[in-house]
């Protein structure tokens, strides 16, 4: 849980059986510039609550098998891509019409949280470099 909490780095962590995956909200300040790369999310419950107004970013994270009990992001607008490669999403059934890794369907959050670059395959999280600030 994150409570008035900016700018951390969530690198190369495996979320398993959880209630909550990721839950942030504020208090006092703003929660956000939070980034997570390279995560293992297999929990068959995701809830993320995500009562802000700021935004955090998401890439390179592998999301399966997950059952979408709840989310409520709608109070923010998070990055789910960065120089077009997003996330791996287990339920993403799209194709790759242009074979270069990228799913042609995007990946719907909610209204206002959307993956446009869901990856085809899941990424390798040991091969994956910490992110530069």
């Amino acid at each position: 849980m994150l409570v008035d909490s900016s700018n951390n780095l969530f690198f190369q962590n495996t979320f398993g059986t959880c209630f909550r995956w990721v839950c942030m909200t504020n208090h006092w300040t703003i929660t956000t510039g939070n980034l997570f790369v390279a995560n293992n999310v297999t929990t068959g419950k995701f809830i993320m609550s995500d009562a802000l107004t700021g935004k955090n970013t998401f890439y390179h994270n592998n999301f399966q098998n997950l059952a979408w009990n709840s989310l409520d992001a709608s109070n923010s607008v998070n990055t789910w891509s960065i120089n077009g490669q997003g996330n791996y999403w287990s339920d993403n059934n799209g194709t790759d019409a242009n074979h270069d890794g990228i799913s042609d369907t995007r990946q719907l959050i909610d209204t206002n949280n959307v993956d446009n670059y869901p990856l085809m395959y899941p990424i390798t999280i040991q091969l994956e470099k910490i992110p530069a600030n």
